[in-house]
């Protein structure tokens, strides 16, 4: 049976699983164990998975050498297992991963890594990155200060909190409100206008996605189908004001770079939806998560 390859745009990014149903339904029933408190059987299942790099798995594996739940307590494992999910794109990992490197346990300390990683998660959605890479852009320590551009992190922190509990949203609102009322009229404005790569960027919304999904077939490369499964890259577009691609950046890889290498040049043809910045279409940056799958 030939295997085809499908693309589509997909603006949540889904763990990688595995691709077999058994795997999968092993990957779930040791994550419910891990949330019941069964360490030792969680920790058990999901070690295999997570060997092969399986997202879900490194996640929770981390999270159990990170905090000594059901082995011992081992920061450096923890660490290389949140990399192999940060680096296929799971942002509660990269989230994790950044407060390893701000305080060198586990990693050698990087504060630049560190922010690097937030900005990434941030990206990603995760909020608690969002709000600290907001709150160190106030601080002005180990990236320079930019106030505005805290603002736009602080916001974009509250809205992928989502439906959180009152009492956890009442504490981004403080630090997003406490900003805002100490800038200055004209930093308002900044804000306003501000349209950055390295801040909160719109998803995007692409014209001719049928069209970029039947050219994606001719240009990604054979090992995909052979590998099979899944897997997503997020690219960063800076889209001109009528619609057409300029400097395309990669910001998260799928893990394979011939995939990432295809994405971004399918991604220079793309049309998309421009910005708007006070009603007005302008240049801006935007983020497109892309998905592929290979289905027998």
């Amino acid at each position: 049976m030939t295997r085809s390859l499908l693309a589509t745009c997909c603006l949540v990014l889904a763990m990688t699983a595995p691709s077999s149903p058994a795997g999968a339904s092993a990957v779930t029933a040791a994550t419910e164990a891990y949330q019941r408190g069964d360490y030792a059987t969680a920790f058990a299942a999901l070690r295999p998975f997570a060997d092969e790099g399986y997202d879900s798995a490194c996640v929770i594996l981390g999270r159990m050498y990170l905090d000594g739940t059901g082995v011992a307590r081992d920061a450096g494992m923890a660490a290389r297992y949140l990399k192999l999910a940060s680096d296929r794109g799971s942002a509660s990992a990269s989230s994790a991963l950044a407060e390893l490197y701000s305080t060198g346990e586990g990693v050698p300390i990087d504060p630049a890594e560190a922010i690097n990683l937030w900005r990434r998660a941030g990206h990603l959605g995760d909020p608690f990155a969002a709000r600290r890479l907001g709150l160190e852009l106030v601080r002005g320590v180990d990236v320079p200060q930019d106030k505005p551009l805290a603002l736009l992190w602080l916001d974009a922190a509250l809205e992928h909190l989502g439906t959180a509990s009152e009492a956890l949203r009442a504490g981004f609102v403080h630090d997003r409100d406490e900003l805002k009322n100490a800038l200055a009229p004209t930093e308002l404005a900044s804000a306003a206008r501000l349209v950055s790569p390295e801040g909160p960027t719109p998803r995007a919304v692409i014209r001719d996605e049928a069209a970029l999904v039947e050219r994606a077939g001719t240009l990604y490369p054979s090992e995909l189908r052979r590998k099979g499964g899944q897997g997503s890259v997020v690219v960063l577009l800076l889209v001109a004001a009528d619609g057409h691609v300029g400097d395309v950046r990669l910001e998260c890889s799928s893990g394979i770079p011939a995939f990432d290498a295809a994405t971004l040049k399918l991604m220079r043809s793309a049309s998309i939806e421009p910005g708007r910045v006070n009603g007005e279409a302008a240049a801006a940056w935007q983020v497109v998560k892309w998905t592929w799958s290979v289905k027998g």
